[in-house]
């Protein structure tokens, strides 16, 4: 799921529980302050005191903290950008439900473990002090979703920026490798032989050459493209490279008939080829064979046997896998998987329903 919408952190759940007691103290503190509004007297007695710390402390941290973490824990389950209704009337509920239910426990754990007489448990009490609470619990709410909602969009911007930032690094390796002296050298030699041996196929091979440097611009500034676009760019690709290597590339797609309903990355397919083709050996005594994939679970998988050569830490920058991992942090709830054995390497890409 695309994930640049504001999207609800667990702001509160992910803070450690000294910060949780710290916030319970300045919140008591708060509490007693507004106490003394009410009883100023009480700060005369030491009892009446301690009474009224419990009290305005209790009331003052079960609502702030209680709130915002039941908010924090709404969010993880029902986020409101993808379940609205249901996390708006959970949240009615909420300020009701909770509102109710903590005062009842502060006032009882003060009236009958304290002994002190707070004038809640009458029908005068319970109205007054609940309906007080809970034009106080609405306030809270819509102070820590404003909050919220702030966090949310400026998290999304800089999640825009990174994947913005990842998009650019996959773009400039993807023309460095095809500008590099090596690849238009080869390019331009497997050109030159093809124009005296065979003119339909040269031309041919300078129409897929001009598909892929086309796709590369037209999709510097997107995020995602229909699979169907990045599928027919990865033939023009293979199809160059197998003009290079012959029969030693066997690269074997395995796709659905339909799969206008998947989007992703641009040129993550592309990087993942390439890397196969750079880390392992490629000629007639050690072919090497990739297929590419979709699994029932909607992720593309692109696999290759595996035989390693040696290429000096210069040419390995590992820049390529890693920059397809990042940019499914930013536009997935799903990660890329990479499994390795003796045998084989494969790399699994989740697709994104274009809906999403």
């Amino acid at each position: 799921m695309i994930s640049l919408k504001p999207n609800f952190r667990k702001y509160e759940l992910d803070k450690s529980w000294q910060e949780h007691l710290l916030e319970c103290f300045y919140l008591s503190l708060l509490g007693l302050a507004m106490g003394y509004y009410f009883c100023s007297s009480c700060y005369q007695d030491w009892y009446k005191f301690l009474v009224l710390y419990v009290l305005s402390g209790g009331i003052w941290i079960s609502q702030w903290k209680g709130h915002s973490l039941i908010h924090a824990y709404l969010d993880n389950i029902y986020p409101w950008f993808d379940r609205m209704g249901v996390r708006a009337l959970l949240t009615i509920v909420q300020v009701f439900v909770y509102t109710v239910a903590s005062i009842t426990l502060v006032h009882a754990f003060v009236e009958f473990v304290m002994g002190a007489n707070t004038g809640y448990f009458t029908i005068d009490g319970f109205i007054r002090m609940n309906l007080i609470s809970i034009i106080i619990g609405t306030f809270i709410t819509l102070t820590s979703l404003s909050s919220q909602f702030l966090r949310s969009w400026r998290q999304s911007e800089i999640n825009a920026e990174k994947l913005k930032a990842a998009h650019l690094t996959s773009q400039f390796e993807t023309l460095k490798n095809q500008v590099n002296p090596h690849f238009l050298f080869n390019s331009l030699n497997v050109l030159t032989n093809l124009v005296y041996e065979d003119q339909d196929t040269a031309a041919k091979f300078i129409k897929q050459l001009s598909h892929v440097y086309r796709y590369v611009l037209e999709s510097k500034d997107k995020n995602l493209v229909p699979l169907n676009d990045e599928m027919d760019f990865i033939k023009s690709f293979v199809f160059l490279q197998q003009m290079r290597f012959g029969d030693n590339l066997k690269v074997n797609f395995d796709l659905p008939v339909d799969i206008n309903d998947y989007q992703i990355p641009p040129l993550a397919l592309q990087m993942l080829i390439e890397n196969a083709i750079k880390h392992n050996i490629v000629s007639k005594q050690d072919p090497l064979n990739v297929e590419v994939k979709v699994t029932d679970s909607d992720m593309i998988v692109v696999e290759n046997n595996l035989q390693k050569k040696n290429i000096s830490a210069e040419e390995s920058s590992g820049i390529g896998l890693k920059n397809v991992i990042e940019r499914y942090q930013y536009i997935s709830k799903r990660s890329v998987e990479i499994l390795e054995d003796n045998h084989t390497f494969l790399v699994k890409l989740p697709l994104i329903k274009t809906q999403e």
